[in-house]
């Protein structure tokens, strides 16, 4: 149970505490097989979870209504190297252009049925460049400088970074496999630049609801 927003022990003689936010609870795993069922159990009433007493020694019951349905795994994503073409320095002439444009997909693969939204995540390694949209930091192995690589959307806009993004061919009632057509380009990022490898990386992280 989260009070204000921070896990709570619960305790019989606690001191009390004002409410500033909706109580909230989460239900988490221990561990142990989920085979799913009722959450008031064998009984016909649900039973209380939690019992609030207020400072003029009222009490609010917590009950917890409806069923859990367990689903059958996650989807997968493939690791992928996506290899730009050679390009000439001297074609990025001002910051901020552009060569080498190559067009991949992410793959998201396996995906059971049964949840409500299935999101993907695009986390930089090296974190986010701020106010480059889309461009991924030097990666090991890099010799060059001032160059860097951007990541679009198949419409050529930067791709989002560190925001959970629905997966739109999800659909709950069937299993499947889809593939977030993406693109790659170098970008110069700096006056000055120096020829050489440009490497790049960034994780993909899924999410379900």
């Amino acid at each position: 149970m989260l009070i204000n927003g921070q896990a709570y022990v619960t305790g019989e003689f606690s001191q009390p505490i004002k409410l500033s936010q909706p109580v909230e609870v989460q239900l988490l795993a221990d561990g142990r097989q989920n085979l799913g069922g009722s959450l008031a159990g064998a009984n016909t009433v649900s039973p209380h979870y939690y019992t609030l007493t207020m400072s003029n020694r009222t009490a609010s019951q917590i009950y917890l209504g409806g069923t859990i349905t367990p689903i059958a795994g996650t989807c997968s994503v493939p690791n992928q190297t996506v290899i730009l073409p050679k390009g000439s320095l001297n074609k990025l002439g001002n910051v901020g252009s552009t060569i080498g444009m190559k067009n991949f997909q992410i793959q998201i693969n396996n995906c059971p049925k049964g949840y409500n939204r299935v999101g993907y995540t695009l986390d930089p390694v090296g974190g986010t460049i701020a106010n480059s949209p889309g461009v991924l930091p030097l990666a090991g192995g890099s010799t060059a400088s001032g160059i860097k690589i951007r990541v679009e959307n198949a419409q050529g806009v930067p791709a989002t970074m560190g925001t959970s993004i629905k997966v739109d061919g999800y659909n709950k009632t069937a299993d499947g496999s889809f593939a977030i057509p993406m693109q790659a380009s170098y970008i110069r990022t700096d006056a000055v630049a120096k020829p050489g490898t440009v490497n790049g990386a960034m994780t993909v992280y899924l999410d379900y609801q």
